[in-house]
């Protein structure tokens, strides 16, 4: 019985943290615009100030590259625009990836936000 306690506990941590509202963080904005005016800026930016990897506008990803810094060899970041519900919330997540190092010393969070607010001016703009 002391066994079970804990292992239930862990599942309904599980099941109930996706559950939860979304948070905007370092790594993920919230909008209330269209996908399709999210996309158009975020691209719009990429095509601007970075190195465009590859944009799937049917699934609303868009992947790109930065360039070298002093805390980092460049990032590969992935940019993902979703509507999780009918509330008119836009959502746009970035998951940046290390290329060939080992240690980024928190460059993700901050080109994240860098481009987070670059798309929030380019929204400004249209």
């Amino acid at each position: 019985m002391k066994r079970i306690v804990p292992a239930v506990a862990l599942v309904f941590l599980f099941l109930v943290q996706p559950l939860a509202a979304q948070k905007e963080s370092d790594k993920d904005a919230m909008f209330q615009l269209t996908r399709a005016e999210v996309y158009d800026a975020a691209l719009a930016v990429v095509k601007e100030h970075y190195t465009l990897v590859a944009a799937v506008r049917e699934e609303d990803v868009i992947t790109y590259q930065t360039g070298y810094s002093l805390t980092s060899n460049g990032l590969q970041v992935t940019v993902n625009i979703e509507e999780p519900n009918d509330k008119g919330e836009v959502w746009m997540h970035l998951r940046p990836a290390k290329k060939q190092q080992l240690f980024a010393w928190g460059a993700g969070g901050r080109a994240s936000k860098k481009f987070i607010g670059q798309v929030r001016d380019q929204l400004k703009k249209t």
